[in-house]
């Protein structure tokens, strides 16, 4: 988990994550083939001598992260979680790891602070919480929401949220927590009843989203944007895996909504 923090009046509106260019979809597509196809010739090498020459991670870990993610693909399972996790860097107060005071952040009594929240973990969702106040969620994958107040914000591996925090609390040290979450719930879609509760009116906007296991997700996008566009796992192991496709969306009716056509130069097949 990363966090950084700022005195939000200084925040300037962003523009959205940059979206995939059409013209390097191709390219996209064979680079994790590339990757993928490297990873499998990569843990055909005896472990023992994987071992030996590839690098270590500290107790944090718990092992070899080559050799971890090789029997993730020989196994068709998700890689091992891990043991322990940071925050900042810094490890929390586990038994097998003694922490050194931990990531702290002194804050002003009365103040109001905008906290970026980050996911960097590999395969799990993790809650953010500190203990004692609320978090005002105001930003998902660069896209600002309806602000809403919530004890714990959940963030998908990849994904960001921006929340503010208020330093509003009696003088003293508040936990800050980033807890592990794994499986959120079971079920199937029903064309019938689903439908009901989805919200149209003011949804969040978001580039990355946690599926849960043996659960859906409903998502809605305006296709205005020509060209072939990319949906896939955050694991680029996991696209070797079948866990990718594609949206084509059509031209529409004027220049604007169409795409250009290729140059006369343009090399052929």
């Amino acid at each position: 988990m990363r966090t950084s923090f700022s005195n939000p009046k200084l925040v300037r509106r962003c523009s959205s994550d940059p979206l995939l260019d059409p013209i390097s979809f191709i390219e996209l597509i064979s680079l994790i083939t590339i990757v993928g196809l490297i990873l499998r010739r990569i843990c055909a090498i005896p472990s023992t001598v994987l071992s030996s020459v590839t690098p270590k991670l500290d107790a944090l870990s718990g092992g070899n992260p080559t050799l971890k993610l090789c029997e993730a693909l020989k196994s068709g399972l998700a890689p091992n979680v891990s043991d322990a996790h940071t925050l900042n860097g810094h490890p929390g107060q586990v038994s097998s790891c003694p922490s050194q005071g931990g990531f702290t952040l002194p804050v002003e009594n009365g103040k109001t602070y905008l906290l970026r929240l980050i996911n960097a973990a590999l395969n799990e969702d993790l809650f953010f919480k500190i203990a004692g106040h609320k978090l005002t969620v105001v930003q998902i994958d660069a896209t600002y929401v309806k602000p809403f107040k919530t004890d714990s914000v959940l963030i998908a591996p990849g994904q960001t949220t921006n929340v503010l925090v208020s330093a509003d609390q009696n003088s003293g040290k508040y936990l800050v927590t980033a807890s592990p979450f794994m499986i959120r719930g079971l079920g199937n879609y029903n064309s019938k009843t689903d439908p009901q509760n989805f919200n149209l009116v003011n949804p969040v906007e978001s580039n990355t989203i946690g599926v849960p296991t043996g659960g859906l997700v409903a998502i809605r996008f305006r296709a205005d944007n020509p060209g072939v566009w990319f949906m896939h796992c955050h694991l680029e192991v996991y696209t070797t895996w079948g866990l990718k496709m594609a949206f084509l969306v059509d031209n529409g009716k004027g220049p604007n909504q169409s795409l250009l056509p290729p140059p006369s130069d343009l090399p052929k097949c």
